[in-house]
């Protein structure tokens, strides 16, 4: 989860996994959530680039 974070730099990849319902895949939705509150964490804590790592 966390390679999308770092490479969709326009939003486009997460917008077409939340357009297709996170592909009926169990559980998907709540990990790509959670990827999302780890990455504004990491943001944070480098300064606000999300794409810091």
């Amino acid at each position: 989860m966390q390679r999308i974070w770092m490479r969709d730099i326009d939003g486009s990849v997460q917008k077409e996994i939340i357009r297709n319902n996170y592909y009926n895949l169990p559980d998907y939705k709540n990990l790509f959530i959670k990827s999302e509150e780890y990455q504004n964490t990491l943001a944070d804590e480098n300064g606000g680039n999300k794409n810091f790592v």
